[in-house]
């Protein structure tokens, strides 16, 4: 058996790889503040590769082959919906929100929030929003987000939303639910020009045709590796036959 069943079975799954991520994204089509993920491909020698037992695996030595690893996801923002809510607010231009969580400070791009039974202004999931000087903790009449990022109740301001950003490059990465983590070195600066949109939020970044003829196209680019995989070891079977006879 040569190397060629190795190679096309590697293709095979790069491309089962971004069929996950593609499906993925799909799924989270009317997710608020969500990102598409984004895979890239990725070329290694043979003798990269070992088996279960740590050796390495047959086939032709100095045999290229391809893997999908993740890109990271599209920063693009997504389309600014309207809503009504007093306490829905969307991100012009780059910038996260901080959000308390259990593993510690996160970040996201969904602006729709509401008030808990604490009086603590929270995030769909009901993770804490920080201010400036921390949790935002709401009291009074009439509580609604300003375009500067304020907090307002009973025409008071309680308090200030924190945005922040991060350099170029992979600075974040997803974590689920919708949140992202700093990766370990990359650390946040507040935005200082903030420009929120008042009682809107910004939708999914995914482009829904664009990601439906990727589906497709990676869905025959699959299903030719694993023709040629397949016409390969019918090639290997015609070969130990005439051998054999």
């Amino acid at each position: 058996m040569g190397s060629n069943i190795y190679v096309a079975a590697s293709g095979a799954e790069a491309r089962l790889r971004q069929l996950e991520l593609v499906a993925n994204n799909l799924a989270n089509v009317n997710t608020n503040g969500y990102k598409a993920d984004r895979a890239a491909f990725e070329t290694f020698y043979e003798s990269a590769l070992m088996d279960t037992n740590g050796d390495p695996t047959q086939g032709v030595s100095g045999g290229v082959y391809v893997s999908a690893s993740d890109a990271g996801f599209d920063r693009t923002p997504g389309p600014v919906k309207q809503t009504g809510s007093p306490l829905d607010v969307a991100i012009e231009g780059k910038g996260y929100f901080a959000l308390k969580t259990e593993l510690g400070e996160r970040y996201s791009r969904a602006g729709s929030f509401r008030i808990d039974a604490q009086g603590q202004l929270v995030s769909e999931r009901g993770n804490p929003v920080l201010g400036t000087g921390g949790p935002i903790n709401v009291s009074g009449a009439n509580p609604h987000i300003l375009g500067n990022g304020d907090v307002i109740a009973d025409d008071i301001t309680v308090g200030t939303l924190r945005v922040v950003e991060f350099g170029i490059g992979r600075a974040l990465f997803k974590q689920g639910d919708g949140l992202f983590a700093a990766r370990q070195g990359s650390a946040p600066r507040n935005v200082e020009r903030l420009a929120l949109v008042e009682r809107s939020v910004e939708g999914s970044n995914v482009r829904t045709t664009a990601e439906m003829a990727n589906l497709v196209i990676l869905q025959r680019a699959f299903e030719a590796a694993i023709q040629a995989m397949q016409r390969d070891d019918e090639a290997t079977g015609r070969l130990i036959q005439e051998i054999s006879q």
